[in-house]
């Protein structure tokens, strides 16, 4: 059995002995013609792909356009003047509250109708006589005679006309502190009753009434040979009567209406 073994090992060798040597696979590190490849060489590492040229910035958009400036806004038309809230017509010399009524006013007349004449609207105090419906104004401010029934006249009044002694009483209780305890003057003050240089008495409006309450006492104003007219005036706070003085002196007044 040994011998046939050798036998076949020498055929073996015989018979390869004749082949041609193969070629040595690449990178086949082995000496001897065995078959035994070596390692295989390590794969070339792969080339690094070449790196992706970054995808194209995309080109900068081209701004946004900057808006157009928005034109300013044109300036807004200065707001008309408001027309002032129209004047209550309950103020206002046009109107009563509910805009039909006339407000008063000082002109010796009773413009709203209810019964009192010129109520708060002189710069001086109005009283109206409820018996007679006239109204008076005491005049404080002292002036002469023919000033006095100038003013009284500009404000549709004129100096006052006595008619008798009821309304002497009257009138003396504005002046003075009387019964009534108003007493608006307490000062000598003129009425209309008046002796023009020359002339005969007269009331300022031209009334025809005689009536007069003189106590006597007559005051005189003479310069050289010039004699100014007369007046009749209240001159006393505990007499009724009146007294003559010169047109010229300066005293209070009581304006009467018509």
């Amino acid at each position: 059995m040994q011998n046939t073994l050798i036998a076949l090992s020498l055929t073996t060798l015989l018979l390869g002995g004749c082949r041609t040597a193969p070629e040595k696979a690449d990178g086949d590190s082995s000496a001897s013609g065995l078959d035994t490849d070596g390692a295989d060489g390590t794969d070339g590492a792969d080339g690094t792909d070449g790196t992706d040229g970054g995808d194209g910035s995309d080109g900068a958009d081209g701004g946004d356009g900057a808006d157009g400036t928005d034109g300013a806004d044109g300036t807004d038309g200065a707001d008309g003047t408001d027309g002032g809230d129209g004047a209550d017509g309950g103020d206002g010399a046009d109107g009563g509250d509910d805009g039909s009524t006339p407000a008063e006013i000082c002109n010796g007349l009773d413009d709203d109708g209810d019964g009192l004449i010129d109520e708060d609207a002189c710069p001086d105090e109005v009283t109206t006589d409820p018996t007679t419906g006239h109204a008076y104004m005491t005049v404080t401010t002292h002036m002469s005679w023919p000033d006095a029934a100038a003013y009284c006249t500009s404000v549709g009044y004129h100096l006052v006309t006595i008619e008798d002694a009821t309304e002497t009483n009257t009138v003396w209780e504005l002046i003075y502190s009387g019964t009534d305890g108003i007493g608006h003057i307490e000062a000598h003050t003129w009425i209309g009753y008046n002796e023009p240089y020359g002339g005969a008495w007269q009331w300022h409006d031209g009334s025809t009434s005689t009536y007069d309450n003189f106590d006597g006492e007559v005051i005189t104003e003479t310069y050289g040979s010039t004699t100014y007219g007369q007046a009749a005036a209240f001159g006393d706070s505990t007499d009724q009567g009146w007294h003559e003085a010169p047109q010229t002196w300066r005293y209070a007044s009581v304006c009467e209406t018509p």
